[in-house]
């Protein structure tokens, strides 16, 4: 088995037994190579990125499993009609 599948799928395992929503994703090589994109991009000094797609492509998973990978905690920014440059501070 090819040393980055394995690495993405024990990396896969352990989101799944620490988060509080698993995720079942089937981690074929185009997946694969999703999340090693956004993984190299987020651990970059100030590394962010813009991931578009349609829905169900698997923006939110590819970037979920890459912030797990690095360590990192996520938040979501909850938008509502009254949500203004303020609130965005304020997530920030």
């Amino acid at each position: 088995m090819n040393a980055l599948v394995k690495f993405s799928e024990e990396s896969l395992e352990y989101y799944n037994q620490t988060s509080k929503t698993p995720m079942k994703l089937v981690m074929f090589l185009e997946a694969i190579e999703h999340v090693a994109r956004v993984s190299r991009v987020i651990r970059q000094p100030q590394g962010n990125a813009l991931l578009l797609g349609v829905g169900g492509s698997g923006r939110k998973s590819s970037a979920y499993l890459a912030a797990s990978m690095a360590g990192y905690d996520v938040f979501q920014i909850e938008i509502s009609s009254k949500y203004g440059v303020e609130e965005w501070h304020e997530g920030i």
